[in-house]
């Protein structure tokens, strides 16, 4: 399972440009969940350059596929504090509430 988890931020981001060449539109993949690698931490992948950054425990690999008319991605849309507070934070709690039970076992 951690041979699949860490091809994901290459294999998401060939999917993710890939619809965005063909679609002209733009995307953002989000998924997460506990990671056997770190003791069963949960990480949350968010559409994928690879470069990260660590948030609360969570490992983040972000980038979004697409730009606005004056070149800003999603997350510099958003702005750090809007992207942190509407984007990261709510799909933390979100696995959090996902995966309780499995983190009580952890």
């Amino acid at each position: 399972m951690d041979s699949a988890i860490e091809k994901l931020p290459q294999t998401l981001n060939k999917i993710g440009q890939s619809i965005a060449d063909q679609t002209k539109w733009q995307v953002t993949i989000m998924l997460g969940g506990p990671t056997p690698r770190l003791n069963g931490k949960l990480t949350t992948l968010m559409s994928v350059d690879i470069s990260t950054h660590f948030y609360h425990n969570l490992l983040l690999v972000r980038c979004h596929f697409g730009t606005t008319t004056d070149g800003r991605t999603f997350e510099e849309y958003l702005g750090q504090e809007g992207y942190q507070q509407h984007i990261e934070t709510t799909f933390d709690n979100f696995l959090h509430a996902s995966f309780s039970k499995f983190m009580d076992t952890i």
